[in-house]
C-alpha cells in the first residue's frame, strides 16, 4: 500500500512531536513529509506539498486552522 502524505501543523512543539512519534509507531501508512508550527506557513507547504492528510488545530494563533486549508487555494 502506497502510504498517505501528511503535514503536522501545531503551535505546541511538544504536541506536534508527540503525534509525529505516535503516527510513526502505530501508523505505518502514513508519511509526514513536513511539520511546522505556523498556520501561515501551513499554507505554503500545504500548496507546495499537496498532502493527502493535514492534522491541524483548529484554533492556531494569528490564523483559524482552517483558514489554512482555505488558503492553499489562493
Amino acid at each position: 500500500m502506497t502510504p498517505l502524505n501528511a503535514i503536522i501543523v501545531d503551535d505546541n512543539y511538544n504536541s506536534l512531536q508527540n503525534l509525529q512519534q505516535k503516527l510513526s509507531e502505530f501508523c505505518p501508512d502514513i508519511k509526514v513529509q513536513a511539520t511546522t508550527q505556523s498556520a501561515g506557513e501551513a499554507s505554503v507547504v500545504v500548496r507546495e506539498r499537496e498532502p493527502e492528510v493535514v492534522f491541524l488545530q483548529s484554533e492556531e494563533p494569528g490564523m483559524h486552522g482552517f483558514r489554512v486549508l482555505d488558503a492553499r487555494d489562493e
